[in-house]
């Protein structure tokens, strides 16, 4: 920071930081100001952008894109409803399933296809769309290549349409190439899912041809394995009981035997029964025709009897011949009845005989069915390895049909919705995108050359930067002329912004002292024409607007303009009275239209430096002083000579006059130091231009009322 000027007592130290932390570093003002600043070379770059993208775009061969439409079916139409030989995708798989078919369209392969179905190596019109020169360097290899990097695969979102373009430097070609690419697609497809089910069919039939070798081999093994081993299983196959004929004949034995052995419990029950009751007393007996015959044939005798007894005696032949035929009656009536009741034995004793043998033949059937059982547990496991086999052969049978019968008609998955036309208008250059594009990198371009031209000269265009810079309170910032107006005319209107400016920047002044109105003030800047000799006017204007007398002295003794600026008559000056050539009555000028008395640099040749050095310069100021209450000396500039640096030993305030956007930091921060260390400084900007600057305070009409 500066250590030359001194601050002045009414100051602080962090005002200026105060008010830099509550301004944004960046803002969108600053940057529109910056972009401002560097209009010019904004637009030179920008320029040089167009006018090469421009020269790119002329220079560029016109290209035609031609597109063709393909549908991507992931599942196709069923021929059988069978869905193990066509399952149905899933959905996840339909994004790899779409991604695998557009990279397949980009593949060197489908290139090759392309190129081989347009035969495009032996068709110099394709060629030279290709940009491809006939040669003997020329190989297929490059035409496949040229082929690849001219196709491009656009997919839609929530469509299965794609749209294959290939660009070429001939609309036709164009159109050709695309409509390749998508009957190579649809066609190779075909061929590839033939291929595959004519792979499945083929595996099938051999896995069939094995499947039944095998099978009759097990049915051979199966059988002569029951041949060697008698069972009779094979005989009656499937049946119940065992599946063995021995088994059956035994179960119907069991049968026979349960019915025989109910038979004789029958004929048991009836004959024990039977056993102790009177033979004539069964019911049986009783119920027999034979013997109610015998019954009714013995009462008839029994009557004859009764009557030949009534008459002969019991000797009589005929009596005793009835008799005797009655007693032959019973005779037959017992063993009628004996024969009856002896018929449960009989009966019961058949059953019990018939249940022997019965019992007997399905033990021995039982026997031998469960050795044959025994026997057939090997007989099993070849029985069912005989029974895998059959349902192997039979699945292998009818999927070998299945896929005979899909492989005959294969449905398509790439269908062409639409067919390349050749297009009417070139697809490259495009002139709008490019000359966009120029523009955009011009402006990025333009952009990065105005930031390092801004990162790299650091000005003084704020009041802000002022004192953060020079670390000296600002006491304002007179806003530039237009173009077409003159300074010296806007300084003669009170109301116009310059004059509000210096009125204001004098009051500032006024308050920085301590509301004391300094008796010496010297208005310096860094370099020639920032401004000072205007601004040593406007303050004296303001100063005596505000009715004190105040006196203008031109201290600039090499190069004089207040004169000029002033219309002041040529005469005795400063120079003058410092040498002691004039007194001070013959060097004051009266001025009609000011408000101010002024002393002119005068005409000494002598050197400005041995005048401003001597003591006589104290002298004049102190006499002077004795007239007027302030005293504002219009000084050459800090930087180059010591002339400015001599003045500021004499005054009690110095004015450091920074024009706005010219003078560079730096240069302004050594030009302050060289002040000396005594003399409490201010700044004021000039030239200010609120645009450049980027702020919205100073504006023309800012000092406007």
């Amino acid at each position: 920071m500066n250590s030359g000027a001194t601050r002045f007592p009414n100051t602080t130290q962090g005002s200026a930081s105060r008010r830099r932390a509550a301004a944004p570093a960046f803002s969108m003002a600053k940057i529109m100001a910056g972009a401002y600043r560097q209009r010019m070379v904004l637009l030179g770059v920008l320029g040089v952008a167009l006018a090469l993208g421009a020269l790119v775009t002329f220079l560029t061969p016109r290209t035609y894109s031609a597109t063709a439409a393909v549908q991507l079916n992931q599942q196709v139409p069923r021929v059988l409803p069978d869905r193990d030989l066509d399952p149905e995708p899933a959905v996840q798989e339909s994004e790899r399933f779409l991604q695998t078919q557009v990279d397949r369209i980009l593949s060197h392969s489908m290139a090759e296809t392309v190129e081989a179905s347009v035969r495009a190596s032996a068709t110099p019109r394709i060629l030279e769309a290709l940009g491809l020169e006939e040669g003997a360097d020329l190989g297929r290899d490059d035409v496949i290549d040229a082929i690849q990097e001219n196709v491009s695969v656009e997919l839609g979102v929530n469509t299965r349409l794609a749209r294959i373009s290939v660009s070429s430097r001939d609309p036709v070609v164009s159109a050709q190439l695309a409509n390749a690419y998508a009957d190579a697609l649809s066609s190779t497809n075909l061929v590839d899912k033939s291929t595959t089910a004519s792979q499945a069919e083929q595996f099938l039939a051999t896995q069939l041809a094995e499947a039944k070798i095998k099978l009759q081999d097990s049915e051979r093994a199966m059988l002569a394995y029951a041949r060697r081993t008698d069972l009779t299983t094979a005989i009656v196959p499937g049946q119940d009981r065992g599946g063995s004929l021995r088994a059956q004949q035994a179960g119907v034995l069991a049968d026979q035997l349960a019915l025989a052995t109910s038979r004789r419990i029958e004929a048991q029950q009836a004959w024990s029964q039977v056993q102790a009751t009177p033979a004539l007393a069964l019911p049986e007996v009783q119920d027999n025709r034979a013997m109610q015959d015998l019954i009714r044939q013995r009462g008839e005798l029994e009557a004859v009897k009764a009557a030949e007894t009534d008459v002969y005696t019991e000797k009589y032949p005929g009596v005793t011949a009835t008799a005797a035929k009655i007693e032959q009656i019973d005779a037959e009536i017992n063993r009628l009845a004996s024969n009856i009741k002896r018929g449960y034995e009989v009966r019961y004793n058949a059953a019990a005989r018939a249940e022997r043998q019965l019992a007997g033949a399905v033990d021995a059937l039982r026997n031998s069915a469960m050795s044959e059982r025994e026997r057939s547990v090997d007989y099993n496991a070849l029985e069912r390895e005989v029974e895998a086999n059959r349902a192997f052969y039979d699945g292998l049978l009818q999927r070998y049909q299945q896929v005979a019968a899909a492989s005959g008609s294969p449905g398509e998955n790439v269908l062409v919705v639409d067919r390349a036309e050749p297009p009417k208008n070139a697809s490259s250059p495009n002139i709008p995108r490019n000359m966009a594009l120029a523009a955009v990198l011009g402006l990025a371009a333009a952009m990065g050359v105005g930031l390092l031209r801004e990162r790299s000269v650091s000005v003084v265009r704020t009041a802000d930067e002022a004192e953060h810079a020079l670390d000296l309170p600002n006491i304002g910032m007179v806003p530039a002329v237009p173009l077409k107006q003159r300074v010296d005319v806007e300084m003669l209107n009170p109301r116009s912004p310059q004059s509000e400016a210096y009125y204001s920047a004098a009051v500032a002044l006024h308050q920085l002292a301590g509301n004391k109105l300094p008796k010496v003030v010297l208005v310096t800047s860094c370099t020639p024409r920032e401004g000072k000799s205007t601004t040593s006017i406007g303050l004296a204007r303001s100063y005596g607007a505000m009715r004190d007398r105040v006196l203008l002295i031109d201290g600039d003794l090499r190069r004089p303009s207040l004169a000029a600026m002033l219309g002041a008559r040529i005469g005795p000056g400063m120079a003058d009275l410092l040498a002691g050539t004039t007194t001070i009555e013959g060097a004051v000028q009266k001025l009609d239209d000011q408000r101010f008395d002024l002393i002119i640099a005068g005409q000494s040749e002598q050197d400005p430096v041995g005048l401003l050095s001597s003591d006589t310069v104290g002298a004049t100021l102190a006499a002077l002083g004795e007239h007027y209450d302030v005293i504002i000396i219009d000084g050459p500039p800090v930087l180059g000579i010591a002339d400015a640096i001599l003045l500021a030993g004499h005054a009690e305030v110095a004015v450091f006059v920074i024009e706005a956007g010219r003078i560079e930091t730096e240069q302004a921060r050594i030009a302050v130091s060289r002040l000396p260390s005594n003399v409490p400084t201010a700044s004021i900007l000039t030239k200010f231009q609120a645009r450049e600057a980027g702020v919205k305070y100073g504006s023309r009409g800012y000092y406007q009322y």
